[in-house]
């Protein structure tokens, strides 16, 4: 496989994370990524092979954020640049953990009870408001933020015994 798709594959993950961070919006960050892919294709032939990869590549994700926030001019929280570069920082730092904690919560989810993912997979899996996922489980708004606060509470935990194995 081509060493730059080998690269653009790999850090799709780390990217995600950093736009996800910037827009704490799952279907602005899909598409920002999906940009940012593009742009990275069109001028593959100007990354450096033996460069920093992941840099280059959260530069380019950090832009079309940058250009995202302009098109929609939302009155949503923007944050300044020196909060994107302290933010790309942190996850960069971080990325190399993404793997690691996605076994981990894979492992926790395996562990929950039938029931407790089919409310994880109402109430996150469809998107769904908690409003919306009590309607489709038949139960009461205030029941289904105490079982949502309770799983997640495992999972948390779950989660932190198995990144401390």
């Amino acid at each position: 496989m081509n060493e730059f798709v080998k690269q653009l594959i790999d850090v799709q993950p780390q990217m995600y994370s950093f736009v996800l961070s910037l827009t704490a919006d799952a279907t602005a960050t899909a598409d920002i990524v999906q940009e940012a892919n593009v742009v990275m294709w069109e001028k593959r032939d100007d990354f450096t092979p033996g460069t920093e990869f992941r840099a280059w590549a959260f530069t380019i994700a950090r832009w079309q954020a940058m250009a995202h926030f302009k098109r929609v001019k939302r009155q949503r929280m923007v944050f300044s640049d020196d909060v994107i570069r302290k933010l790309e920082q942190t996850v960069s730092e971080t990325a190399d953990s993404v793997p690691t904690a996605l076994a981990a919560l894979q492992s926790c989810l395996e562990k929950l009870t039938p029931h407790q993912r089919e409310i994880l997979d109402v109430r996150y899996g469809n998107d769904r408001s908690v409003v919306d996922a009590a309607a489709a489980l038949k139960r009461p708004v205030q029941s289904l933020y105490q079982a949502l606060y309770r799983i997640r509470q495992l999972l948390t935990d779950c989660i932190n015994g198995e990144l401390t194995t």
